[in-house]
């Protein structure tokens, strides 16, 4: 149960992460999720590569659920009401994710 929890929590980082191409080039932000609860307190944790080594991001727990900043990307990493967001505090909005840009292509294609 547990690890096909931490599978699930991979996969929705990989799907976050990939809607940042050709938004931020060389992505990488090194955390764990864990979508059920199983086995991560707090849900959602970040790590920073100091020299060699990792080190924990701290969490804080507000905007409506955990959060923490990746200085590599100039974004914050938000879990809220169970879903992973990036967030841009110098824009002060959310990203768009993968289903919201896929949204929006099919919006642009019925009008043309």
């Amino acid at each position: 149960m547990v690890e096909r929890s931490r599978r699930r929590g991979e996969r929705a980082i990989q799907r976050l992460v990939g809607t940042l191409t050709g938004v931020r080039s060389g992505a990488h932000v090194p955390c764990s999720y864990d979508p059920t609860g199983d086995y991560l307190e707090p849900r959602l944790k970040g790590a920073r590569l100091t020299g060699q080594a990792y080190h924990p991001i701290p969490t804080t727990n507000g905007h409506g659920g955990i959060h923490f900043a990746s200085l590599r990307l100039g974004l914050e990493l938000h879990l809220a009401e169970d879903t992973l967001r990036f967030f841009d505090p110098t824009r002060a909005e959310y990203l768009a994710t993968a289903d919201e840009h896929q949204a929006r292509a099919d919006k642009e294609a019925e009008r043309a």
